[in-house]
């Protein structure tokens, strides 16, 4: 029995053996190929991915005037920039200082803390702990490798008490405690640099060992102090590349960054949380939804609540994140708090009874004390013990706040190293000095790299001229209005050839004129592609693309015209006293070219940021107030009240593209300006006879003449009603209302107010009211094709882009009777010498119309103050449209000024 059962082990042994030998082959032949047949396949893989691509920022293109003359050119300039968290988690001499904290502190030198000081000290003192460190590197790592791994402690607790007189507020180590024990392990790592002790995993199994420090970290004390010199050298190099003259400024550049940085933690911490609680007070209840379950529960846990609900976190913080946000603390709040500041103006208020509490103060100055503190009497003691009082619960509530918004917070860590800001270190340094940055492999570990800058220099910054015409781009380059925006992203279309008038360019073989995705100023980035050789080392290689720059553009607009036009409609808007400002249009009659576009008030090119971002909080904030009324979180007259506010916030902060806007966006109901067209269509349809007449009891008997030339709403009122809507509307679109303009006026805007017109009242339409709203570009655009007797043209506003001329763009031919016309221009030239004067609107050929829109709503008295027209009658060159914004004042008002700027145009006058 026994030799069967030993033949069928043997069997089965020898297939086992042979099912061994098949996947051993197998294994050496996969070896063989992966070694010798695949080799090359492989090391092309690895030698790809040590391939990285550095971005080359394109030129940005510069915008010119008619003439050439610059309104807007680059600055070309590199910056250095540190992301600061980057710096102090990676640098080696950090890691040596927090490792010997935690493990030798015996070793630091006496007063190593922080201290309590501003922030030039701060970085003074944190600039000398730096240089501390590194002249006792040698010993502190000497000692630290023949340290026993099983002796040291990563505890929280402990090392919390080790690294105590590196944190917060000393703006150095800025972490939670439990990411202790990780920083200690990632500074081990930071010292190890090796392929042996290479990550976190393998660090923790070989600290479990118990070898050496050194053994554990597989390095020695030499490679580690030469790995510190050679980050230190690094840095000192280019501090002596930027700042020859004085290399230590940059050292105190460093370190205050960082010490900003550590600020700006605290103040994006505030923020978000900030942002959290005016949802919760809108009702959306929508509490720290960026943060995760363990930090709110942490942050619930240090404000002492048994629930980590968002409803109770937000009332429990949200008496320390009230102060000055959202318009949540009453403004007169914090005012009755300032005049008492102003009034005490450091004279001691003691807090004891009787007369000395006041001691020098005046009898109205007592009195308004009382009233502000709410002290309903004169008596000294009570006043000054009030004083007291507010002073005491003004530092506990400070403290408590610091307390509770402390970005080290364990809630807070998320929220710490959100959106990582470069900050700027040198600016204006070489090509030169940036590339040995770019390819410098330690300092770009360390958190250092280069920005190429898109700065700006404007003509006339100081003033606003150019800033307020084609807007402006903030620090880092990027555009925040006006033309600026529109041609850094977009204008494409602006590069083609297309429509009527074209030279007939072709494209060049390389395709310049194609810019690609990104816009005509912006252009298109290249690549510089770079390969990280073994030794750290970079090598270019050839497949680098280069850039694609931007493309020059040449406005319409004459810069000399622009900025004496902005002076006439400043002088408009100040006789007027224009609560709303001013603007000018001026249209060429034979190319379309717009030669201004003039608005007061300017805003000066240091103050258009400041202006843009005040702008756009205040239009996120009416947008969430907005949605918290849809959602039915706050009252009908709660969300009036409080958007009537920001809608007035709105209008004083909206400046900083007005001479762009007034062109384009800036819309406002025109008045009686667009009644000689309405004549002129009324006519043609039969609506009226030639001479018909209509009685109007304001102004007596009327044909269309002199309807025109007193202005009478009951004529063009009866028009309208006989015509209807649709026919009226039809008509003035034909000229030119609600007609989209490359570049200026969208299409969709243009065709959404066009629907919203033949919804509207015909006699609103008529008379320029109701919901009829346009800019004074659209105007002087009407105005141009009735003094071309319907000979449509668009407007433009680019002449030209590099060499590339843009077409004269011509429309349809509108019907106009040349005797009817005549009429109407008559006509036109009696109400130019009504308004202007006869002389003058003689001299110059003025043809016009007064327009003066009635505003409605919270600014019902006020008026929109138009004139618009053409010049000169007999041959006319130009059209143009003024208007005055909420003022008392009629639309003849604006008469004198409209003729200043045609005398200006036409080379008449200054």
């Amino acid at each position: 029995m026994a030799r069967p059962v030993l033949i069928l082990a043997e069997r089965r042994l020898g297939r086992l053996s042979l099912f061994f030998m098949i996947a051993l082959v197998v294994m050496i032949g996969r070896l063989v190929q992966l070694q010798f047949v695949e080799a090359s396949h492989y090391e092309g893989l690895v030698a790809q991915a040590r391939v990285f691509a550095e971005p080359i920022a394109a030129h940005r293109g510069a915008i010119l005037d008619r003439q050439g003359r610059m309104l807007a050119e680059r600055v070309e300039r590199y910056q250095i920039t540190v992301l600061p968290t980057a710096f102090r988690e990676a640098n080696r001499i950090d890691a040596l200082q927090d490792l010997v904290a935690a493990f030798l502190p015996e070793l630091l030198p006496a007063g190593f803390a922080a201290p309590e000081i501003g922030l030039a000290r701060q970085a003074e003192a944190r600039e000398a702990r730096f240089r501390a460190v590194y002249a006792l590197r040698e010993e502190a790592v000497q000692r630290l490798l023949a340290l026993r791994a099983r002796d040291l402690r990563l505890d929280r607790d402990h090392l919390m008490a080790r690294l105590e007189r590196l944190r917060y507020p000393a703006g150095e180590l800025i972490l939670p405690p439990s990411k202790l024990p990780a920083r200690i392990e990632t500074a081990l790592l930071l010292l190890a640099d090796n392929e042996v002790c290479g990550s976190l995993r393998s660090l923790r199994l070989r600290l479990a060992g118990g070898q050496s420090l050194g053994e554990v970290l597989a390095t020695t004390p030499e490679r580690v102090i030469a790995g510190i010199e050679r980050e230190f050298l690094d840095l000192n190099r280019l501090a002596h590349d930027v700042l020859p003259e004085d290399p230590r400024s940059f050292w105190a550049k460093l370190f205050s960054q960082e010490l900003r940085n550590v600020a700006r933690m605290e103040r994006g911490v505030r923020r978000d949380l900030d942002d959290q609680i005016l949802k919760v007070e809108l009702g959306s209840h929508d509490l720290a939804r960026g943060l995760a379950t363990a930090e709110r529960a942490a942050l619930a846990a240090e404000l002492g609540l048994e629930t980590r609900s968002r409803a109770a976190l937000a009332a429990r913080l949200l008496p320390y994140l009230k102060e000055g946000r959202g318009g949540l603390l009453p403004a007169e709040e914090r005012e009755r708090f300032e005049l008492v500041d102003e009034i005490i103006d450091g004279r001691p208020l003691a807090e004891e009874a009787g007369a000395k509490a006041l001691a020098g103060f005046e009898d109205y100055e007592i009195r308004s004390l009382a009233g502000i503190l709410e002290v309903w009497d004169d008596d000294p003691g009570r006043i000054g013990r009030a004083y007291a009082e507010r002073v005491r619960g003004a530092a506990d509530f400070a403290l408590r706040k610091a307390d509770y918004l402390s970005p080290e917070k364990e809630w807070a860590r998320i929220v710490q190293h959100r959106d990582g800001v470069p900050y700027e270190l040198f600016d204006g340094c070489s090509f030169e000095v940036a590339n040995r940055v770019w390819e410098s492999f330690g300092l770009r570990e360390i958190g250092l790299g280069v920005r190429a800058s898109e700065g700006r220099r404007y003509w006339e910054d100081e003033r606003g001229v150019a800033t307020t015409l084609v807007g402006r781009c903030n620090r880092s380059g990027k555009p925040l209005g006006g033309l600026e925006l529109l041609l850094y992203q977009g204008g494409e279309s602006l590069l083609r050839d297309e429509g009527p008038g074209v030279a007939g360019e072709e494209d060049d073989e390389e395709g310049a004129v194609d810019q690609g995705p990104g816009g005509v100023l912006r252009g298109k980035s290249g690549k510089l592609l770079r390969r990280r050789e073994l030794d750290r080392s970079y090598t270019t290689l050839e497949r680098s693309e280069p850039p694609r720059h931007g493309l020059d553009v040449r406005l319409t607009i004459d810069r000399d015209f622009q900025a004496k036009a902005e002076e006439i409609v400043a002088e408009l808007a100040a006789e007027l006293g224009a609560a709303g400002g001013a603007s000018a249009t001026v249209i060429d009659l034979e190319t379309g070219d717009i030669l201004l576009l003039a608005s007061a008030p300017r805003v000066r090119g240091i103050d258009y940021l400041d202006r843009y971002l005040a702008e756009d909080a205040t239009r996120r904030e009416r947008a969430a107030l907005g949605s918290a009324r849809r959602d039915g979180a706050i009252s009908r007259e709660d969300w009036r009240r409080r958007d009537a506010e920001l809608r007035d916030r709105l209008e004083e902060l909206s400046l900083h593209d007005r001479a762009f806007a007034a062109g384009t966006t800036s819309q406002s109901p025109p008045g009686s300006v667009l009644k000689p067209i309405a004549a002129i269509g009324m006519l043609q349809d039969g609506v009226f006879g030639v001479g018909e007449e209509i009685y109007d009891k304001h102004k007596g008997v009327v044909d269309v003449w002199r309807a025109i030339e007193v202005s009478s709403n009951a004529f063009f009122w009866e028009g309208a009603r006989r015509w209807g809507v649709g026919p009226l509307v039809d008509w003035y679109a034909r000229f030119g209302l609600c007609r989209p303009i490359p570049l200026l006026i969208d299409h969709e805007d243009a065709a959404a107010r066009l629907r919203s017109l033949r919804g509207d009242a015909a006699k609103n339409v008529v008379i320029g009211q109701g919901s009829m709203s346009l800019s004074t570009l659209e105007v002087a655009a009407m105005m141009a094709n009735l003094a071309r007797r319907g000979r449509v043209i668009e407007p433009r506003i680019v002449l030209a882009i590099d060499d590339r001329r843009q077409p004269v763009v011509t429309g349809e031919r509108i019907p106009v009777d040349e005797a009817i016309a005549e009429r109407v221009f008559d006509a036109m030239e009696k109400v130019a010498a009504k308004a202007i004067g006869g002389a003058e609107a003689a001299r110059l050929g003025i043809a016009g119309k007064t327009g003066t829109a009635e505003l409605g709503g919270r600014h019902d008295g006020l008026y929109n103050a138009w004139f618009a027209g053409f010049a000169p009658r007999e041959r006319p060159r130009i059209a143009f449209a003024v208007v005055a914004e909420r003022t008392h004042s009629m639309g003849k008002t604006s008469a004198p000024f409209a003729a200043r700027i045609v005398d200006l145009v036409l080379g008449g006058g200054s």
